[in-house]
């Protein structure tokens, strides 16, 4: 089985995350702007489709805004 792009398990693992908190792509740009990203709801919509990459400082920051360990951003969820 080939692997999925590292993008496609970021972007799913990010809508999974913010959907599991029951949280809006509003409330999550607004959680990251409040920790220095200058993210939108578009961003967040943008992030989670995979039509936009997120560099290594978003997914530390990501990591401590859902309070999870930053390699379950970066795993594929059956990992």
């Amino acid at each position: 089985m080939k692997p999925e792009p590292l993008a496609a398990v970021i972007a799913g693992n990010v809508s999974r995350f913010r959907s599991e908190k029951q949280w809006t792509q509003q409330r999550l740009a607004e959680y990251a702007i409040r920790v220095g990203l200058s993210w939108s709801r578009v961003t967040v919509a943008e992030v989670e489709a995979g039509r936009r990459k997120v560099g290594l400082d978003e997914i530390l920051v990501l990591a401590l805004i859902f309070g999870r360990p930053l390699l379950t951003l970066i795993s594929p969820e059956d990992f």
